[in-house]
């Protein structure tokens, strides 16, 4: 399966696909450009931690952090009728939906250590 065939990635594709589609319709604001930069950006973590697995850890933070982003600018576009009610239930549906999968990834993946191969103090109980 190629990594373009990846849920996560179908997921995320989609709805950004579907949120650039939408942003086209609105008169020129500032957050309707930010918002079409956040959901590129979040694709392209995704996208960055299918395909380089040593940056996967980093690049799956990224993603989540941007989705929080995103979850924001859609909150503000709703609020300052760009969007309308049911359009925004529809996006927050589906970035929660790549929230749980960006989460489940990044719970599935093997502690970081350190390049000596003891875990990061943070890491530590004691």
């Amino acid at each position: 399966m190629s990594w373009r065939q990846a849920p996560l990635y179908v997921a995320a594709y989609d709805l950004v696909c579907w949120l650039l589609e939408h942003q086209r319709k609105w008169p020129p604001t500032v957050l309707g450009d930010r918002l079409a930069s956040t959901a590129c950006a979040l694709l392209e973590s995704i996208s960055l931690a299918l395909t380089f697995p040593l940056n996967r850890r980093y690049q799956l933070r990224e993603a989540d952090q941007t989705a929080a982003r995103l979850r924001e600018q859609l909150r503000l576009a709703a609020d300052l009728s760009l969007l309308s009610a049911r359009q925004r239930r529809f996006a927050q549906a589906r970035l929660a939906e790549i929230g749980r999968m960006i989460g489940g990834w990044r719970r599935s993946l093997p502690a970081a250590t350190h390049p000596t191969g003891e875990q990061p103090p943070a890491a530590r109980t004691g």
